[in-house]
């Protein structure tokens, strides 16, 4: 399927930067469903800024904050971009010629009987307007949200065993542990207050999205954390 700002030319869009980041993070999109416990199809909608697949404007918003938080963006700021970008008409095009379209008079008909109706008409119109914003209000998104992320188990013990390394996220992290030959030995995404346990052996090193967020553990020996705020870790050599 062809999303919309591609259809209209221009470069970028919100989806497509949640997709590029994914991606750069080495995540599947059925990863991402099942760690987010977002439906497939709804992710893909948002890559592609298709919001006729998803199920409502107050849940599709509930979907891009989680889905930006979990790749580690602004959620802030991709929400917004989502409300201002989902909105561009599909029929948008340029017109290589001038287009005219003939004004047309509105008359309303006369009569206390047509008063009464029109005044009928514009009531029922603000009823249904307010209680359909209502069911679309932040604090209903907000609460969708909330369960859509599993509750945080408690940490598990951290092991003294000296041939076992425990790696513990204080945040959110895409981790990455390579062997001495460059093979891969793990590679996923820590959320806070998990823990991730690898035999250890000689040459291991570690990459991570966040090396702020992750403390290394050996033996009863706590290193972290690995880098300044926000900063990537790189090759760091595991004891």
């Amino acid at each position: 399927m062809t999303d919309t700002c591609e259809t209209l030319g221009w470069d970028s869009h919100i989806g497509r930067d949640l997709r590029d980041r994914r991606k750069a993070m080495g995540v599947s999109l059925a990863s991402a469903s099942k760690d987010l416990r977002i439906g497939l199809a709804y992710l893909t909608a948002i890559e592609q800024l298709d919001k006729d697949v998803l199920p409502g404007a107050g849940y599709a918003v509930g979907f891009v904050r989680s889905y930006a938080t979990y790749l580690g963006l602004d959620c802030v700021e991709a929400v917004s971009r989502y409300k201002t970008e989902s909105e561009i008409p599909r029929d948008l095009g340029m017109r290589t010629s001038p287009h005219f379209v003939q004004r047309r008079e509105i008359r309303l008909p006369r009569g206390s009987f047509a008063a009464a109706l029109i005044t009928t008409t514009f009531a029922t119109l603000a009823v249904w307007y307010g209680t359909s914003t209502t069911a679309q209000s932040p604090a209903m998104d907000m609460n969708y949200t909330a369960n859509l992320m599993a509750t945080p188990q408690p940490a598990a013990k951290i092991t003294l065993d000296p041939g076992i390394i425990t790696l513990e996220a204080t945040r959110t992290s895409w981790i990455e542990i390579l062997s001495a030959d460059g093979g891969v030995v793990a590679r996923k995404i820590l959320v806070p207050g998990e823990n991730f346990e690898v035999t250890r052996q000689a040459g291991l090193v570690l990459n991570a999205r966040d090396g702020s967020a992750i403390t290394v553990h050996r033996a009863g020996q706590a290193s972290g954390p690995l880098a300044s705020k926000g900063d990537p870790l790189s090759a760091y050599p595991l004891p």
